[in-house]
């Protein structure tokens, strides 16, 4: 039908004026039978991503806390350092043909084993052949684990051989006194906290300036949320705008460190 009115469109489609004509189809004209998307059996045409999708697992961050070196090829798998482990600090002032005051030093060369930390996964060679990504995605699997491995065992290894002794484990050698604080603060809270923690590492004869505190992002949720009857954030003055900094420490988010716990270093 179209094929005999071919003249009348073209002339429709040259004129580029509106126009219109009536084609009446035949009753005897059927409806055929449709080529549809189904007809193509077992397809599995589709547009396919070439990135691979990841399960979740944690930020690494203890690492970047601490000084790193580069282990020797021959270190015969030991590290010899030298500590300070006697100040005593005399200076004062002089008067004329008096003795003059003497302090005293003293070092002790401490010893650490190196261990590794590892991981693998059995693969058939046919798999890597015949399969592109997966020896992309197993190298980025263990690269991962054990990235997170040595994150945990910077943060909380017990330190009985080959663990690392951990961050949090070390910390637990001598436990913080509350003693004097105690008195002085009403109405404690994390931040009074940490504080206080930073205050007795830095008394004193003592040389350590903490630089930060880690804690772990949901008691840092609950903190920076806190809030007065009237609906009010109540961060303390001492505590950055957001809630990052106490008292010039930057606030570390780990979830290697276990909730309702947290350290300073």
């Amino acid at each position: 039908v179209l094929h005999a009115n071919k003249e009348k469109l073209q002339a429709i489609a040259k004129s580029g004026r509106e126009a219109a004509f009536k084609i009446v189809l035949p009753a005897s004209v059927a409806r055929k039978t449709l080529v549809e998307r189904s007809a193509v059996g077992s397809s599995t045409q589709a547009m396919r991503l070439t990135d691979i999708g990841q399960l979740n697992y944690v930020n690494a961050v203890i690492k970047s806390l601490f000084r790193t070196v580069q282990i020797s090829p021959d270190s015969n798998g030991v590290i010899r350092y030298v500590d300070e482990s006697t100040a005593t600090r005399n200076a004062d002032v002089k008067a004329e043909a008096a003795e003059a005051p003497e302090s005293a030093q003293a070092w002790t060369e401490r010893t650490l084993n190196l261990y590794k930390i590892m991981d693998s996964i059995p693969v058939t060679m046919e798999a890597f052949r015949d399969v592109n990504f997966i020896e992309g995605e197993i190298n980025r699997l263990l690269n991962i684990n054990m990235t997170l491995k040595e994150d945990s065992q910077l943060y909380s290894g017990s330190g009985v051989a080959p663990n690392l002794k951990g961050l949090y484990t070390s910390a637990t050698d001598t436990l913080f006194g509350s003693g004097s604080y105690f008195q002085s603060v009403n109405n404690a809270n994390v931040y009074d906290l940490i504080a206080a923690l930073r205050s007795s590492m830095m008394g004193g004869n003592k040389k350590y300036s903490p630089t930060a505190v880690l804690m772990n992002p949901v008691d840092i949720f609950k903190y920076k949320v806190l809030k007065g009857t009237d609906g009010h954030y109540l961060l303390p003055p001492f505590v950055g705008p957001n809630g990052e900094t106490v008292m010039g420490m930057r606030v570390v988010e780990s979830a290697q460190v276990t909730a309702n716990t947290l350290a300073v270093i």
